[in-house]
């Protein structure tokens, strides 16, 4: 009898252990995307997730003659997968544990006529990717109008109708992401937004854009506690809120009525100068660089204001973000520009970025009364003359 026991006991124990395993492999379901695309025939099809950080190669399938396919993958949770195709073009989708979902595409224009069925967030990123493919197309237009255009006698009139149509085309895809994100703060759909690009140019903005990032944190702790997209983004927007208040705390120090920071820089002799050496009359600082062509404009305006009655006796303390010596001094020459000129030539790594809590926005100026006082902080020179005015 003890040894029929023990041998129960046995077969529990192992029933038991099998059980756990099979428990733990069915938490890993199986979901499916297949169907068609059309005109991509005996081509492979690479299924990757991309995970934060890394995009993981998972599996890959041959379509068959008329350009059908099928995947199945183990998914744990809701992920970001994309179809790798042979041009490179990838279809992003998103798929939950047991989705089946079904796509239907065809080849070579595949992201800007696919439709997708059995997966809601997949859809969502549809729409998000169509909108924004189409004015992609309206800006790839514009691209090839200055192409053509560049030895056009009228280039410039050309050229200032392009930059204001491309502003359109930027603003409105700005809007519909924000609209997007506000409606759906939940999805990972938003997720993918928010770290997506429009050619090139970043759609959001850590700091103007705050709240919008707030909203998809907080919806994503709500919704997607443990999934591992909801717990990078998480961390992700903890270094942000940290480094915009340690930010706000230098903000503070060199508010209007605060005394300006002290500091040393090279001017162009590489003998390193400071504001403080200056003290006793009203300085301009005046943060640019050659490159911008904003500041080369700006600087056209700052000569014409120093050039008014009572302001002979300002000096501008102009700090340049350049990197290459050589174009710094030929627009100081070109521009005629009779300042203190300095500069580290580490454009927007230069420490001074940090200290005055600068943008990658330029021109920007700081006034400064005869003690070393800030009165003035801004990019507006109207604003400058200003201040200037009632300073004197």
């Amino acid at each position: 009898m003890l040894k029929k026991s023990n041998n129960l006991g046995l077969i529990i124990v192992i029933y038991l252990l099998f059980t756990f395993c099979n428990n733990e492999i069915d938490s890993r379901q199986s979901s499916t995307i297949s169907g068609i695309i059309k005109g991509l025939k005996q081509s492979w099809i690479v299924l990757n997730e991309l995970e934060p950080g890394a995009m993981n190669r998972l599996d890959s399938v041959l379509t068959d003659d008329i350009g059908n396919f099928s995947l199945s993958f183990k998914v744990s949770e809701t992920s970001i997968y994309a179809l790798q195709l042979l041009n490179g073009e990838m279809i992003v989708f998103i798929a939950g544990p047991g989705e089946i979902i079904e796509l239907i595409s065809e080849f070579p224009q595949t992201i800007s006529n696919y439709s997708i069925i059995g997966s809601n967030e997949s859809n969502l990123l549809r729409e998000y990717l169509q909108y924004t493919y189409h004015n992609e197309q309206k800006f790839d237009s514009l691209r090839q109008i200055f192409e053509n255009s560049k030895y056009d006698p009228g280039f410039q009139a050309i050229r200032k109708m392009l930059e204001a149509e491309y502003l359109k085309i930027y603003q409105d895809q700005q809007e519909y992401a924000k609209r997007f994100i506000i409606n759906n703060p939940e999805t990972l759909t938003s997720l993918v937004i928010l770290n997506r690009r429009f050619v090139q140019t970043k759609l959001f903005d850590d700091e103007d854009d705050y709240s919008l990032l707030e909203l998809v944190d907080s919806a994503f702790i709500m919704n997607y506690p443990e999934n591992k997209h909801s717990k990078a983004y998480h961390e992700n927007f903890l270094n942000i809120k940290k480094r915009l208040a340690n930010k706000n705390l230098r903000e503070q120090k060199i508010s209007i009525g605060m005394p300006v920071p002290s500091f040393k820089i090279p001017d162009l002799n590489g003998k390193k100068v400071s504001v403080d050496d200056f003290r006793g009359s009203p300085i301009i600082i005046y943060f640019w660089a050659s490159w911008e062509a904003p500041c080369r404009k700006t600087n056209k305006k700052l000569n014409t204001l120093l050039e008014e009655k009572d302001n002979e006796n300002i000096i501008v303390f102009a700090i340049s973000f350049d990197q290459d010596p050589d174009s710094w001094k030929a627009a100081i020459e070109i521009d005629e520009l009779n300042w203190l000129h300095v500069g580290d030539l580490k454009g927007f790594s230069s420490p001074i970025i940090h200290l005055f809590n600068l943008r990658d926005r330029l021109p920007y100026f700081i006034l400064l009364d005869k003690n070393g006082i800030i009165r003035y902080k801004g990019k507006e020179i109207s604003e400058l003359k200003v201040d200037i005015k009632e300073l004197n």
